[in-house]
Formats: structure tokens, C-alpha cells, sequence
């Protein structure tokens, strides 16, 4: 028994090892969202857009008294959450939004809201809540990621306790490596159909970044002389699920003497459709030897994109060939 137990505990330290040559790391948390708990007291980072009369406009606020508000308000995550009416003498919208750029990974939005509303007669129009990817340049709806239809009646006059903040997870992984709009929009069709309480805390967008030999690479020439005086190209392949802008070009580094790059420039360095980053090194400051037949170049992705460290390895040659 202890030598099948040796056993075990050898394989499972021999696959430990293999992930840390081959450079296999664990993915670390990045949260993209600038004050989505709105813990500031205000709204640094967010836009909000209110109609022009509204029941109770854009506001954030901590809990308060239920005589203030046709609905008692909900305890926040922290001492603020934002809140309106959802509500109009007309037919409006309330909009609050945030740019943001979101790493390469996998993206996950949460937020945790609570909606209560009190629709007058049969024939009123139902609301809607949605959650929506928008171009930060143009305001274009990319995608709706998620819809609450608000129709009928919720609760009557005796009971006006607002429903407890409600949890939702959207993945926005599609998006990653690419700076959208984030907008939550209320829709109010008509006036005045029936008061409305909309509260909304705890926004998060997490992205699991990872780290590790995830770059291809295209060493040009692959037949490389040591003692030359030249200078050696190598290129960070583009591909459809990989943004070469997203590298941050000052980290990048070569050889086994991690020589710094004299410049950099994009370009389509293979013809496949694809912009690739392609760096020139002089080739006595790699520390590549004779004998060597493989090569690394190191960096790591723009801040904004989360940071994480990368590797990149390719095959050479080197000539003359070692006596």
C-alpha cells in the first residue's frame, strides 16, 4: 500500500511539474467595473440619463423611511445603491452606462436589482428593463443581454414592500479583448400607468484572465548566426481570437538575454488576414548561442486589458552549425 501510495503522489507531482514548464497558470481575477456599488455616494464613473419628468429621477441613495417613497426601500450591499422611479409624464427612459474595456478571458457580469411597480388599468403598457451592449463611439445597440418585462399589477396599496434585491449573471466572454458601452435601460411606454421603484446595486464584471505560453510567435531568420550584426524580426501572430493591439509592446523582450526590442510595428507578417505585431532585435544582444534551437519571447497585454503575462516559443537554427 505505501508504495502504491509513492506512486500516486510521484504522478500527481510529475503533472504539477509539467504545468509549471510548460508555463500553464491559474487565471486571475480582473473586475473591469469602476464603483458598481456605488460605495462613493455618487455616480463617478457611471452616465445617467433621466427623462424629462420623471416620478423620482436618478439618485443614489442609502436606505430611507417608507413615507418618503410609494415603496420602503431594500438594505444595500453597502451604506448606497442606485435607485428611480420608473415612472414619467411621458414616454421616456432612464439610462445609466459605463464604457469599459474588458481584458481578454472570461468576462462575467453580475449585478443584483429589485423592481416593484403598481400598473393602473388593463390596458397599460408593460415596461421593460434591459441590459444592453452598445458602441462607446456611435451609442449603436450591439446585443440586449437580458429583458424583464414589467406588466399587470405587482402589488396592491396595502402592501408596498419592494421585492429583495434579485441576483443575475450575464456572460459577456464575447466581448472580451474590446471596449463596449455598458447601458441598464428603462423603458416607460406612457405617462403616469402606475407608480414605479427600480433599485439597482452591486454591479461586478469579473474577467478570469490567464496567463502563460499563449502567444504564437514567427522568428525571421530561422537560421541565425550568433556573430551576425544584424537584425532579427520576430512577430506576434494576430488571429481571430487574439488582438495583437491588446500587447503592451515596452514589456516585450527576447532571447535568452531578454534583449529589448529597437522597434515595433503592425503588420500582416504570414498573409492570413490577421494584424500581427512584428518586432526588430539586434541579433549580438538576444543571447542566442550556437547550438540553440529554441527561442522565447516574453511580455505582457496593456493594463486596460488586464496585465497578464505571456510567452511565445519558436524554432531556430544556427549557423554555422556548432563543430
Amino acid at each position: 500500500m505505501k508504495l502504491k501510495m509513492n506512486g500516486i503522489f510521484n504522478i500527481f507531482l510529475g503533472i504539477f511539474m509539467m504545468l509549471i514548464i510548460t508555463g500553464i497558470s491559474c487565471a486571475s481575477p480582473v473586475e473591469v467595473i469602476n464603483n458598481g456599488g456605488f460605495e462613493t455616494g455618487t455616480f463617478e464613473g457611471w452616465t445617467v440619463i433621466n427623462p424629462d419628468e420623471p416620478l423620482c429621477p436618478w439618485g443614489v441613495v442609502p436606505p430611507y423611511p417608507e413615507e418618503d417613497h410609494y415603496f420602503t426601500n431594500v438594505t444595500p450591499e453597502g451604506n448606497y445603491m442606485a435607485f428611480n422611479g420608473f415612472d414619467g409624464a411621458n414616454e421616456s427612459e432612464f439610462i445609466m452606462y459605463q464604457n469599459v474595456t474588458i481584458p481578454l478571458g472570461t468576462a462575467t457580469l453580475s449585478w443584483k436589482d429589485s423592481i416593484s411597480w403598481v400598473l393602473e388599468g388593463m390596458n397599460a403598457e408593460p415596461r421593460t428593463f434591459e441590459v444592453q451592449i452598445r458602441d462607446p463611439d456611435t451609442n449603436a445597440l450591439i446585443s440586449t443581454e437580458y429583458t424583464l418585462i414589467v406588466e399587470g399589477l405587482m402589488w396592491d396599496e396595502t402592501n408596498t414592500t419592494a421585492l429583495p434585491l434579485q441576483s443575475h449573471t450575464v456572460d459577456l466572454s464575447d466581448y472580451a479583448g474590446s471596449t463596449v458601452r455598458l447601458c441598464f435601460v428603462e423603458y416607460v411606454p406612457e405617462m403616469f400607468t402606475g407608480p414605479g421603484h427600480f433599485e439597482i446595486d452591486d454591479i461586478s464584471l469579473m474577467v478570469e484572465t490567464t496567463s502563460g505560453s499563449d502567444v504564437d510567435i514567427d522568428v525571421n531568420p530561422e537560421a541565425i548566426n550568433p556573430d551576425s550584426k544584424g537584425i532579427i524580426s520576430v512577430a506576434i501572430l494576430g488571429t481571430e481570437a487574439f488582438d495583437v493591439t491588446t500587447v503592451d509592446p515596452v514589456t516585450v523582450a527576447f532571447g535568452p538575454a531578454s534583449a529589448q526590442p529597437l522597434r515595433w510595428a503592425t503588420d500582416d507578417f504570414d498573409g492570413d488576414g490577421y494584424e500581427d505585431l512584428v518586432f526588430k532585435f539586434r541579433t549580438q544582444e538576444t543571447g542566442i548561442l550556437a547550438g540553440n534551437t529554441e527561442v522565447v519571447l516574453t511580455g505582457n497585454l496593456l493594463e486596460e486589458y488586464g496585465g497578464s503575462a505571456f510567452e511565445g516559443f519558436d524554432s531556430i537554427i544556427t549557423v554555422p552549425p556548432t563543430p
